[in-house]
């Protein structure tokens, strides 16, 4: 891979900061930050800290939408990085992405802060291919990408790719139809992706936000407006605080609408922070119109499918892995007892 000057020194920035935002949420105060110079797992990236990242604290004039001050209790953050990640695979770079910078961030909080649960959500449009193939054979991460079917890469995340060895189950693939809207995507994440985390329960929510779903990206064909894209942020925001203590970090993936990315970004991190800003999406009115918003019988399907294949084999998988816990448990206290 070639780079253009200055280009490889931005990525290794831009995989550092997602560093600097793990160890933020997971409590350490600046003075012990790892400053984005801690290697990661299996040479995944050594970088330099660096990018627009900021806490989504719940803290600001804005309105929050429980009706509450500011300062809500969700320990999140957001990382506005370039360039994105989520196709890098451990030894190439690939779709405008030279370090895998949510691979990164999950590598560091199992090297470093010993999480053994790591939950990541995938909703840019395009397979998020090179997180799940650096974490397929591992049960300490699952992977759950919605993107769009057969745009790319080409082939990339079928529902039948579900993790291979240990990691076998944890890898949760929700290929939607071109066309999809809100009740399309709204449905998977309340059939498939809410349900899975409810499983796993993580210690840590990692989230690839690509905001190319939208109606308006030249580069998809699905029908997502803005207020999409907050209810993507309040039921993250929900299941985080559910299972581990609000703790989230998301990092900006793809998006390729300039006018308006900025709406759909805006609507998620206000989310994320339980605020409400009142921001107008002007193209609200259009998404509607075009029709096809609620969920159609052949988007229903495939959500069904994934219920009942994918999610399916979560559960038995993380059935297994607490039998076998019990089971090593209780094999042990036996042998504490013949001591």
């Amino acid at each position: 891979m070639s780079f253009s000057p200055g280009a490889y020194e931005i990525a290794a920035l831009a995989a550092g900061a997602t560093i600097e935002l793990v160890d933020s949420v997971m409590g350490l105060p600046p003075a012990q930050q790892s400053n984005g110079h801690a290697s990661a797992t299996d040479g995944a990236v050594n970088g330099a800290a660096g990018g627009e990242a900021g806490a989504a604290e719940g803290e600001g004039p804005q309105q929050r939408r429980d009706g509450g001050e500011g300062g809500g209790a969700t320990r999140g953050a957001y990382g506005l990085l370039r360039p994105p990640g989520h196709h890098a695979e451990r030894s190439a770079g690939m779709g405008f992405c030279i370090f895998n910078n949510i691979a990164v961030a999950a590598a560091h909080a199992m090297e470093v802060h010993g999480l053994t649960r790591i939950a990541v959500v995938d909703f840019d449009v395009h397979h998020g291919n090179g997180t799940q193939s650096i974490f397929y054979d591992d049960d300490r991460l699952l992977m759950i990408s919605l993107h769009q079917d057969s745009n790319y890469p080409v082939g990339s995340g079928p529902m039948s790719d579900t993790g291979a060895g240990r990691g076998e189950g944890f890898t949760i693939n929700v290929p939607l139809p071109p066309g999809c809207g809100s009740g399309a995507y709204r449905g998977a994440f309340d059939r498939v992706v809410e349900p899975a985390l409810d499983a796993f329960r993580p210690q840590l929510i990692l989230v690839s936000a690509g905001y190319d779903a939208s109606a308006m990206d030249p580069l998809a064909t699905m029908q997502l407006a803005a207020r999409d894209y907050r209810y993507f942020g309040e039921r993250l925001r929900a299941a985080a605080a559910r299972h581990c203590g609000g703790r989230l970090v998301a990092v900006h993936e793809g998006g390729y609408s300039e006018m308006y990315v900025p709406f759909c970004g805006l609507y998620f991190i206000e989310a994320l922070a339980g605020l409400d800003s009142q921001t107008p999406d002007p193209l609200a009115g259009d998404v509607h119109n075009w029709g096809y918003q609620g969920l159609q019988p052949w988007q229903h399907d495939v959500i069904a499918r994934a219920e009942a294949g994918p999610l399916a084999a979560l559960r038995a998988a993380v059935g297994g892995r607490g039998k076998g816990a019990a089971a090593t448990g209780a094999a042990a206290a036996a042998a504490g007892q013949a001591d």
